[in-house]
Formats: C-alpha cells, structure tokens, sequence
C-alpha cells in the first residue's frame, strides 16, 4: 500500500489516495517501515527461540566476554557455554521492553546489567518474569559498581587503553589509587568515566576515548596482551566465576 502524492504546477502536493499493489520492492520509506519492523522482529525472534540467551548492554559488553571465555576455555577452565547467545539489548531499562515482545517461554534468559537504582524494580517487573538478573558488582572487588570495565579490573583496564591508543608516558593512566574512587556526589566512579575524564584533561593530544575501542585492540591482539595486561589472571578468576553463575541458570 503506497500514498500517491503528485507535484503540481505551483509546487504544492496533491494527495490522491492510497494505491494497493503487488510492488513488494517499493522504494517509499512510509512504505518501507511496517515490512523492515516485521523483517527485524522475525529475524530476532529466530535468534532467540528456543536458545539460551544472554542479554547484555551493547556490544561492548558481547565482546568482552567472548573474548575472557575464549582465554578460560584455551585454558580448560569454565567459559561461557556455547549455548548461550548473547544479545546486546541497549541497557537495563530496555530489558522490559525486549521480553514483552519476545517473551521467555520457550527459550532461558538471563540478563547482566550493572547496578542501578531501578535494580530492584525491575526484578519485581511481571515483564520479566521468568528472567534471572545478575548484576557486575557481584563480582567486582571493593565494592565497585560499574560496567564490565569494572570486571576487568583498573589496572588492567587502563594498561589496555595505554596499549590501544599508544599513549605517550607523560599522558599514561596510572592505577595509582587504591580502593573505589568516587565522584563529587560520594558514588563510585565508573573506570569509563575516569579514563573519559582523564582524556579531556590530557587535551588534543591524547585525542577523544571511545569505549568500544579497547575491546576491538584487545581481539585483534590477543596475545600481546595476554603477555602485558597486568593482573589479567585476576580478570579471568572473575570472569569465570560469572560464566559459572549465568552456566547455572541453564
């Protein structure tokens, strides 16, 4: 079904009505939009169906734990069951919204958010019924809260981002500071804000983070930074622990 709209002689749109066609291939955006939602819900809901599935974040999130299961697994230890197919879904305050539409009847979900302060909210949503939620600070030390960064750990964390952008010594990030660090309202700092906050600092010559930035160094050079990423067993120790709790909800 398309609008058909012509142009007159004095430039206005004329509407003559609706056309019904058997044009499948229409190049009509209004068109277009109904056949791409339908396209897009089928195509995620043949992902999911009848699979394990892990919703996460972004795909930042995604590629971090695929990356730390593929280290554990090389090493014997417990990564995440291949089972699972993670699905970024933009954060926890859409969890809802993706299990009203696609439900978890006929497939297990489990979703890892961070803390935040709808946590408790959410669990008691009757959208999510049926979805367990486990949350980072779980398994982060001193208290921290955050994103997967946190989970890495700072000095890891920041080793990695020296590594990616090739910061000169002058503009390093250094973990110089034990414990959780807090911002001006007493909360904890998430590392991603540090390194943020550390880059405008430093001004244009340490250039503009990007967070996915670090994730994508580390898969093209496993290797180097298995060799020198500090404390990396310790990020694997963690890691591993998650993978068994989200293995167990199977």
């Amino acid at each position: 079904m398309e609008d058909i709209i012509v142009t007159e002689d004095n430039g206005r749109d004329q509407y003559l009505g609706t056309k019904v066609g058997e044009k499948v291939f229409s190049t009509d955006v209004d068109t277009l939009i109904p056949l791409r939602a339908a396209l897009g819900y089928e195509m995620m809901r043949s992902l999911i169906e009848q699979q394990k599935t892990l919703l996460v974040s972004n795909a930042t999130e995604a590629l971090y734990l695929n990356w730390f299961s593929t280290r554990l697994r090389e090493k014997g230890r417990a990564g995440l069951d291949p089972a699972w197919k993670i699905v970024p879904c933009g954060g926890g305050e859409k969890i809802g919204a993706f299990l009203g539409l696609f439900g978890v009847n006929k497939g297990k979900v489990v979703a890892l958010i961070d803390v935040i302060g709808r946590h408790e909210e959410l669990r008691d949503s009757e959208l999510v019924r049926g979805c367990d939620i486990l949350t980072m600070d779980k398994y982060v030390e001193d208290g921290a809260q955050g994103g997967i960064e946190e989970l890495i750990g700072r000095p890891t964390y920041f080793r990695l981002v020296n590594l990616c952008y090739k910061l000169p010594r002058k503009t390093r990030l250094r973990p110089m500071k034990p414990g959780v660090i807090e911002d001006v309202a007493g909360q904890p700092k998430h590392l991603v804000h540090e390194v943020e906050e550390h880059f405008a600092a430093c001004g244009p010559e340490a250039g503009t983070f990007d967070r996915y930035r670090p994730v994508e160094f580390m898969a093209e050079n496993t290797r180097k930074c298995e060799k020198k990423l500090p404390e990396l067993s310790s990020a694997l120790d963690r890691f591993e622990k998650l993978f068994e709790d989200i293995n167990a909800c199977s």
